[in-house]
């Protein structure tokens, strides 16, 4: 299924849409909690289960880009994807929150808001974009993967019911040739 030449990924004001990108969350993360037994008792902070109101929190923090992509065609200011990214050390931002809804997934929208994610993490002078997620995932970890992720590190945190697989891209591979 081909969408993105449809779609366009545009910037996301998170104080006027963020019950429309904690309903996203919600639904796109929940598949993948439901899948690895996560609850909202044992891994209170996975988007699938966070409050409007921490979300915002998160997401508003010094230097925080969201990007979406926009169901132009619902006229309920739905949306179909999105992804934030922000300051973490140095020259490393995060990536976040990436998200598509699950009907839409493997339809080319996830590597949409990546392109925009880390090209913008580039354009504010990043070198490294980072990501942590359930190593568990293989489907996940591989798609990172072939985008030129390379795994860094695999963390235990007593909070957390799984090991979080680190994983790291250097933009500069990406851009520097461009």
């Amino acid at each position: 299924m081909a969408l993105q030449g449809a779609l366009t990924v545009r910037p996301v004001d998170i104080q006027r849409h963020t019950a429309a990108i904690a309903a996203l969350l919600h639904q796109g993360f929940g598949t993948v909690a439901a899948e690895f037994g996560l609850t909202q008792e044992n891994c209170p902070s996975n988007p699938a289960f966070l409050p409007e109101a921490a979300l915002l929190e998160q997401l508003t923090r010094h230097g925080t880009r969201c990007f979406g992509i926009p169901d132009e065609h619902s006229g309920q200011g739905e949306w179909l994807g999105f992804a934030a990214i922000w300051p973490l050390r140095n020259q490393t931002w995060e990536l976040t929150r990436l998200c598509v809804a699950p009907l839409l997934r493997h339809a080319g929208l996830g590597r949409m808001l990546l392109d925009a994610a880390s090209e913008a993490a580039w354009t504010n002078g990043a070198q490294t974009l980072h990501i942590g997620i359930v190593d568990g995932n293989t489907r996940l970890k591989t798609w990172y993967q072939a985008y030129g992720f390379r795994e860094t590190a695999l963390k235990h945190y007593p909070r957390l019911p799984f090991t979080v697989c680190e994983m790291s891209l250097a933009l500069d591979a990406l851009y520097s040739k461009k």
